[in-house]
């Protein structure tokens, strides 16, 4: 690894002392004899040159076509593959994962929920190039706090969700981001009703701007649709929008899995909803490895392996324990499920890419994005995204890298500016050894990466920090850290099944807990008290155990999701 790492390095250094050579004479800098795979959907083309000058393309085309201009710098890509700089169309932006995108070729992100102001001021210091990073565009705080959230977190804290009541509010808060200057709207899973919804909608596409929902339980993916919402992350309301039988829908409610609640989806129902996303111009976005599906989709242990492989390296230390944990979170929190569960979600999985493939056949844009930092690490987050979504079948290995180039680009209203390479646009490009229309997952394999005509150095820096840290708020964590104060030190085994309470603080009713390092559910009392049963065939007698209470992740930095263990004799 540590090699592998000094190649880049060296390789990055070289390239770099080019390119400044190449500013210093006023010089182009040519890329030529590689393969371009330019984003558009097009076939790939052989032996093409690119010529880069100010941060542009200037020209590109065949090699014996385009001349190459005197004095000009010339990288030699013989037997090597470009594509466009990666788009990420879903990601929360925390401050130190500038590296982690470079390196992985997204020189683009849609930040789809933070803080606005350190939002705006990242972008702005990233574009200057004082801060290192990918290109950003954000939507400011998502509106509409989620149930169960505390009301009125301030702006600059976290959690940073506004809540929206009724009409006048939304009103009220869309102006305001407005008036800040974000990019687009984040609808979020709180918002009461599509009615609220089409005013926010309605403000925003006033303003020439677009708007993002990750829909809750309030409305479905029909309703936002006829309300003007025009991307929808993580497709999220199409599984309700597609269950409409009653005894389904009593069924689902008493899901507490979204992936299990897809295995409820008619898809007698798909046809029409897709005729009405694509009539309203919805894009779908996909997140499929973070949301419904982490820990369930058939790639999950090789998607942790390779994190894991990731964070090994000596030079990610900034990355911190409260980050990394995120990562290796299962999405069904308690792992493993039951069985019936399982099946459920596998089922699921079926039915909401058989719904995805559907889409995009019948001409619907869908856009892949990572949900980074939140279950996945960011920049290889997407990539293993582009990889699930070809592997389900739902796209080809061409469609992918449009739906993470051209489509967000285009979304974006950037269309003209970046996402393909094409003459006159911006040369955000990424360099590959490996042919990705192949293999999708040969995006990973990076030669080189370039941002705005220059460089990247790839690599990490191990003492990495960004000058502009995002904003902590103490005390204003989504989620308490869980404390045992009282468990039985002594359990009998006299029946197959016991149930034992366990008292303390900080329990919700998604906590669940951990006995010798396995997970299970829990019967949720009060925030003070819950139970649990112990499966006492899979218990050593006699012998000590160990539990703890484990939370759904704290927002605030250095708090712990797990509680101090309690220690019990288990006897017959």
């Amino acid at each position: 690894m540590r090699k592998q790492n000094f190649i880049r390095l060296a390789i990055g250094a070289v390239l770099l002392s080019l390119f400044s050579l190449s500013l210093s004479g006023q010089a182009a800098l040519v890329i030529e004899g590689g393969t371009v795979i330019d984003g558009t959907g097009g076939a790939p083309r052989p032996d093409v040159r690119i010529v880069i000058r100010d941060g542009r393309i200037q020209a590109i085309g065949p090699g014996d076509q385009v001349s190459r201009p005197a004095s000009s710098q010339v990288i030699d890509a013989t037997g090597k593959f470009i594509i466009p700089g990666l788009i990420d169309s879903h990601v929360h932006y925390f401050g130190y994962e500038g590296e982690l995108y470079l390196n992985h070729g997204v020189t683009t992100v849609m930040s789809l929920g933070g803080i606005p102001e350190w939002d705006q001021t990242q972008a702005e210091a990233i574009a200057r190039g004082d801060v290192v990073g990918p290109r950003m565009f954000t939507a400011g705080n998502p509106l509409g706090s989620p149930p169960g959230a505390p009301i009125g977190m301030p702006t600059l804290g976290m959690p940073h969700w506004l809540p929206i009541n009724d009409r006048q509010e939304a009103a009220q808060v869309v102006g305001m981001l407005l008036d800040k200057g974000v990019d687009y709207i984040k609808v979020y899973r709180g918002v009461p009703n599509a009615e609220v919804a089409k005013v926010m909608a309605d403000l925003t596409h006033q303003a020439g701007k677009r708007v993002v929902a990750h829909l809750g339980p309030n409305f479905d993916a029909r309703q936002a649709a006829v309300a003007g919402i025009d991307m929808l992350a993580h497709a999220s309301g199409v599984v309700d929008a597609t269950i409409q039988d009653p005894e389904r829908q009593r069924q689902a409610e008493e899901m507490r899995l979204e992936g299990a609640r897809a295995s409820l989806m008619q898809r007698e129902l798909f046809a029409d909803l897709i005729d009405l996303l694509i009539r309203e111009e919805v894009y779908l976005e996909t997140s499929m490895a973070t949301n419904a599906f982490k820990g369930f989709h058939p790639l999950s242990a090789r998607f942790l392996m390779e994190t894991a492989l990731l964070l090994s390296s000596n030079d990610l230390l900034y990355v911190t324990d409260y980050q990394r944990r995120r990562w290796f979170r299962l999405q069904n929190f308690a792992s493993p499920v039951d069985q019936i569960t399982q099946s459920a979600v596998q089922e699921g999985y079926q039915n909401f890419t058989l719904f995805l493939r559907r889409f995009v056949e019948a001409g619907g844009r869908l856009l892949v994005g990572s949900d980074a930092e939140g279950l996945v690490p960011p920049g290889l987050g997407l990539h293993q995204e582009l990889e699930l979504v070809v592997d389900a079948g739902i796209l080809s290995s061409s469609e992918a890298i449009v739906s993470a180039t051209r489509l967000p680009a285009e979304f974006l209203g950037r269309g003209d500016e970046f996402g393909s390479l094409e003459e006159n646009k911006i040369a955000d490009l990424v360099i590959l050894n490996s042919d990705p229309l192949e293999n999708i997952a040969h995006t990973r394999d990076i030669f080189a990466v370039l941002k705005e005509g220059r460089w990247v150095e790839l690599g990490y820096h191990r003492y990495f920090t960004n000058p502009i840290p995002r904003p902590w708020q103490s005390g204003s964590g989504r989620h308490p850290s869980p404390r045992i104060i009282s468990f039985p030190p002594v359990v009998s085994c006299n029946s197959p099944r016991v149930t034992v309470t366990i008292k303390g603080t900080g329990f919700l009713p998604s906590s669940f807990v951990r006995i010798n390092g396995t997970g299970q559910d829990i019967e949720f009392v009060g925030r003070s008290e819950i139970r649990t049963t112990l499966d006492c065939s899979t218990l050593r007698i006699p012998a000590t155990h160990s539990l703890v209470v484990v939370n759904q992740e704290p927002i605030n930095e250095g708090d712990s999701d797990v509680s101090n263990a309690a220690q019990f004799l288990v006897t017959e």
